[in-house]
């Protein structure tokens, strides 16, 4: 919980939230629901991992890999807060969850790509995942990816 602030940041952020399964931008509320499905992956570890990304001891943003149950396999995802967008560290983010699923014998991932969101399209092509179709989950019209480790 003591990332609550940093996690705020991020979902109160429009920018941020136009590529979320949400109206508006995140409540508090639900941010807490959020830290605590995070904080379970430390007691559920085949639902997925999740890690803060730091830069000089700040949390800018946070990447995971994530049990996807409409597809039975785990997607490398990460979000970080619009002043960090461009630099990087999304896709450096993004390449060391792709090494956390090569290490845990993950043989294949996924990931969801907003069909608007053109730089995180560009970061999931630039480490290695191919575009599948376009569809409808979680309310959202999203580009399927999939990459073979």
């Amino acid at each position: 919980m003591d990332d609550f602030n940093a996690l705020q940041a991020i979902y109160s952020n429009e920018d941020v939230c136009k590529y979320l399964p949400v109206k508006g931008v995140v409540l508090d509320d639900k941010i807490y629901t959020i830290l605590t499905r995070y904080a379970d992956t430390l007691l559920y570890p085949n639902e997925g991992i999740v890690y803060a990304v730091t830069l000089h001891g700040i949390i800018i943003g946070y990447t995971g890999l994530k049990y996807v149950k409409a597809y039975e396999q785990y997607e490398i995802y990460y979000g970080l807060h619009p002043d960090y967008w461009g630099k990087g560290y999304a896709t450096q983010a993004a390449l060391l969850m792709k090494k956390e699923a090569i290490k845990k014998g993950y043989t294949e991932v996924v990931a969801f790509a907003h069909i608007e969101n053109k730089a995180s399209q560009r970061i999931l092509e630039k480490i290695g995942y191919h575009k599948v179709e376009q569809i409808s989950l979680w309310k959202l019209p999203l580009y399927r990816y999939y990459m073979a480790l």
